[in-house]
């Protein structure tokens, strides 16, 4: 099953009353160390204020004349799937949870990412395994049939992925930046610091140095990410990073590797790999898509496609 907000909710929540002003509730949420807090009427919860509301705000200012009314709650029992995506949905970092119309607690971005790891691919948003199998079950379970399609194919090249959480301040560089380990060598990382600004890094390992890290394990692919980053940025921020997820393909009994790939002027022969055969054969997996090969969304899309053109068969 998967987990709820009531598992990572912090229950001893900062808060303030509509009276209070910009100066109090400043002071509050800075010695308590937090990024902001709900707005409570007795147990209801009427707004929500951020240190960065707060920035240049008169501090005798009544905190109701500053504080977001148009707040999003979840419920204790909300999935942290749910409470993330809705997160993203009304691009905010917080969401206070409620109960029978009274606040029982708080949970961040940061509060659900280690978790959000172990079930989506940060970078795709797209689930693992396990989360898919929730899913399918979900499913099963309102009555409605799934299908699923699989398509294993040999000789993959290989590619590996590797999520540390950034705790502290990031390096001096924007979001979305991507740096090479080493310029020096071919046996190095790629590395996408704070992926749509979360506080995290996303390293890529492949060929023969991502079999040699996967053989070793997640702690020596940590390790010498953290050695790489450390080269870039200082050894200060080796120490601020800890292991979210990591991928090891060429291990997995289905995947035996990870992204196919084209010879020189053979890509258009994705699409023969993708014909059905005599109507009743489908095929699917990045291997088939035609613009978005060696992605999972391209593997999700193709899917998605071949399973259209199943049902239409059926119907015909």
């Amino acid at each position: 099953m998967l987990r709820t907000v009531a598992e990572f909710m912090a229950k001893a929540v900062v808060t303030a009353s509509p009276q209070e002003t910009v100066a109090a509730v400043a002071r509050r949420i800075t010695s308590a160390g937090v990024g902001g807090a709900p707005i409570v009427d007795g147990d209801r919860v009427v707004g929500l204020v951020t240190l960065e509301d707060l920035v240049g705000q008169p501090p005798y200012r009544p905190i109701r004349e500053v504080m977001t009314v148009d707040i999003v709650t979840a419920p204790p029992t909300a999935r942290i799937t749910d409470a993330s995506a809705l997160m993203d949905q009304h691009h905010v970092g917080r969401l206070p949870i409620v109960q029978d119309g009274a606040l029982v607690g708080i949970v961040t971005r940061g509060d659900l990412l280690k978790e959000l790891g172990r079930l989506t691919d940060p970078l795709t948003d797209l689930p693992w395994s396990g989360t898919l199998r929730q899913q399918a079950a979900d499913l099963l379970k309102a009555g409605r049939e799934i299908s699923v399609v699989f398509m294993d194919l040999d000789d993959f090249g290989l590619a590996n992925k590797l999520f540390l959480a950034l705790d502290g301040a990031p390096p001096d560089a924007p979001p979305d930046s991507h740096f090479v380990g080493a310029l020096d060598r071919v046996t190095t990382g790629s590395y996408q610091l704070r992926p749509h600004g979360w506080p995290m890094i996303a390293g890529f390992f492949g060929g023969a140095l991502a079999l040699d890290l996967e053989r070793a394990g997640p702690a020596a692919m940590e390790d010498f990410a953290a050695g790489e980053l450390a080269g870039l940025f200082g050894s200060a921020l080796r120490r601020r990073l800890r292991r979210l997820a990591s991928s090891a393909w060429a291990s997995d009994p289905f995947a035996r590797g990870s992204y196919s790939f084209a010879l020189p002027d053979h890509a258009g022969d994705r699409a023969e790999l993708a014909a059905p055969l005599d109507g009743r054969l489908f095929f699917a997996g990045e291997a088939c898509s035609g613009n978005q090969f060696s992605t999972a969304h391209g593997a999700l899309l193709s899917g998605r496609a071949a399973a259209d053109d199943i049902a239409a068969f059926v119907m015909r």
